[in-house]
């Protein structure tokens, strides 16, 4: 009996000395300090400032994503505004640009691996693209386009009257 009550106090000081070095020392050992954008990897390059220590450490998205630990180490609000900062830089990315106007309607178009050329009847016809591309450069196509149509328009209703004079009726009013 007398040998359970001194495990009793034994365990009770050993789960409080457990409890105050947790106090002490915090679950998530880095913290957001700052962050920038790399130009020679061309990344975003996030600071962090480690937890009782004067130095700081560096890592790229594919280095927190990738490794398990420094995951574990870094606070969830931290985490949460990294993953946002690179969702909206990933959409940025995909971005399709005009890189060059070319003649009769036709457009290069890029983003940041692929280039290509396009009519603008080819890009107003597909959604996808439509749904990649800038404002801008959408409505600036979709208008040469609807202004390059509604001319052919006009060209191919003028030839159809030239040619359809010899068929037109004179209608007559009868009182």
């Amino acid at each position: 009996m007398y040998l359970r009550r001194k495990f009793g106090i034994v365990h009770k000081f050993i789960n409080k000395l457990i409890l105050y070095f947790k106090n002490l020392n915090p679950k998530y050992q880095f913290s957001l300090d700052e962050d920038f954008y790399d130009f020679e990897s061309k990344k975003m390059i996030y600071c962090f400032k480690v937890y009782g220590d004067h130095s700081f450490v560096r890592f790229c998205f594919d280095d927190i994503k990738n490794d398990k630990a420094v995951l574990q180490n870094i606070n969830p609000v931290d985490l949460i505004k990294i993953v946002n900062q690179e969702t909206i830089c990933n959409q940025k990315r995909n971005l399709l640009k005009i890189n060059e106007h070319l003649r009769n309607n036709h457009y290069q178009i890029k983003d940041d691996s692929t280039i290509g050329i396009l009519s603008g009847e080819e890009i107003c016809d597909n959604i996808i693209l439509i749904e990649r591309m800038n404002n801008l450069d959408l409505y600036k196509i979709a208008y040469n386009t609807g202004f390059i149509s509604g001319r052919n328009f006009t060209k191919n209703l003028f030839r159809e009257m030239t040619e359809d004079k010899d068929n037109i009726v004179k209608l007559e009013l009868v009182n």
